[in-house]
């Protein structure tokens, strides 16, 4: 779908493929992320949520309203400045690890 939400997912796929991948390689590397953006993240990732809740993001369709969530970008419009860019991206990624831990059954083909 194009909803914000299919493309959190859709990314976080990809993410977790790559993570599975390259067990090896950091966090930081496979987002592409300073450490410290990194950490933002992993620190505000209630209030990433409650900002696509407020802002009616998720379910949105409208590509405008959520491409520098999930393309590259210097920065999460509407989030503080040291937010990065892809923010989406992370939090699908959260997504599909809470999913495949709770699910370890489930094939990546």
């Amino acid at each position: 779908g194009n909803r914000l939400l299919d493309q959190m997912v859709q990314n976080g796929k990809k993410l977790y493929l790559l993570d599975h991948l390259l067990p090896y390689v950091s966090d930081t590397v496979i987002m592409e992320y300073s450490p410290a953006q990194l950490a933002w993240c992993e620190e505000n990732e209630l209030e990433i949520w409650a900002h696509f809740l407020r802002e009616e993001l998720l379910y949105s369709s409208n590509w405008q309203d959520y491409r520098k969530l999930v393309e590259y970008s210097p920065n999460s419009p509407g989030m503080p400045p040291e937010a990065p860019g892809r923010t989406a991206n992370w939090i699908g990624w959260q997504i599909v690890r809470s999913y495949m831990k709770r699910h370890p059954e489930t094939r990546m083909t």
